[in-house]
């Protein structure tokens, strides 16, 4: 058994493994139905659709090559001469109660080989060590995970709920721009108020830098990208519309302060000017006093995090 860190040579293996918790591969026909077809039958686009990058070698590819330039850190286990686990980590420096850590965003392994995540997981937190704390985001209801990490020492840092917000013409003045730069530096010690589904390094990677651009159809998915000052706030906003509901967008920010009253209301002002009617926010409880009016959902994430 090895643990190393991935090479572009491993694209392949590591996008077969992430394609084994693919229980269907499915479309969308003329008439709105779902149809169950072979993998091999699918757009490029219509792969991306199950998982993101790692569901086809091309995507994979441009992934992990940005990983690899420096955006985070990809790790591997390899035992003989198969891959049998894969972990992706991202450096982050972020305002408190955040700081300097290191976020794992990914960590899974081939069926048959749940034993090995726990030398990833000792690797990880032995080269977090200088970061000094070590993070994960998960979904309150993923059980397995929860204790998987709690063993390790990982507690609960943040509690984190979605709330679906109309959109409204609002009092107030602000500047939105478009803003397609995407170096990561522009965020060093910020906030992330909204969208914390990962962290904020491992989002403004996902969803800023130009690695589609390749790849059109991903390309041309409508997304925008802002600078927005609103009452001496600084932010970079991305909303991101939804692939069934052209009215309704995801919306994530990265801000020099934390969550206020005239950020929001200039979010919901740009984003109904836009043609949006409802925005999907990730956020804590501090998000939600401000949302008097926004409707929590059901859906709950935890971050958990161990000081090291």
């Amino acid at each position: 058994m090895l643990l190393r860190r991935a090479q572009l040579e491993d694209t392949l293996p590591i996008s077969g493994l992430f394609r084994t918790r693919i229980e269907r591969w499915q479309r969308l026909a003329a008439d709105g139905s779902v149809q169950d077809v072979p993998y091999e039958q699918l757009s490029l686009y219509e792969q991306w659709q199950h998982g993101g990058p790692w569901m086809n070698a091309y995507t994979a590819t441009l992934w992990l090559s940005h990983l690899l330039r420096g955006a985070g850190a990809p790790y591997v286990v390899e035992e003989g001469d198969q891959i049998v686990a894969y972990a992706e980590v991202f450096p982050n420096v972020e305002a408190p109660p955040y700081g300097k850590h290191w976020h794992i965003a990914q960590l899974l392994t081939l069926p048959g080989y749940a034993e090995m995540r726990d030398p990833l997981m000792q690797g990880i937190l032995n080269d977090a060590a200088s970061a000094g704390r070590v993070t994960v985001n998960l979904y309150t209801y993923d059980e397995e995970n929860n204790q998987f990490y709690s063993r390790y020492g990982l507690t609960k840092l943040e509690a984190l709920t979605r709330y679906d917000v109309k959109t409204q013409i609002g009092q107030g003045f602000y500047r939105a721009v478009p803003h397609p730069a995407s170096d990561p530096t522009t965020i060093h010690g910020w906030h992330m108020p909204i969208g914390r589904t990962g962290s904020a390094a491992q989002q403004w990677h996902r969803l800023w830098p130009g690695v589609w651009d390749a790849v059109p159809r991903i390309a041309d998915e409508p997304i925008h990208r802002l600078h927005l000052s609103a009452s001496g706030q600084d932010a970079f906003l991305c909303c991101q519309q939804d692939l069934y509901d052209p009215r309704l967008a995801a919306v994530y920010c990265w801000s020099n302060k934390p969550e206020s009253a005239p950020l929001l209301t200039a979010i919901r002002d740009w984003a109904h000017r836009a043609g949006y009617r409802t925005l999907a926010m990730w956020g804590g409880a501090e998000l939600g006093k401000l949302l008097k009016d926004g409707e929590a959902t059901p859906q709950q994430r935890v971050v958990l995090a161990r000081t090291l």
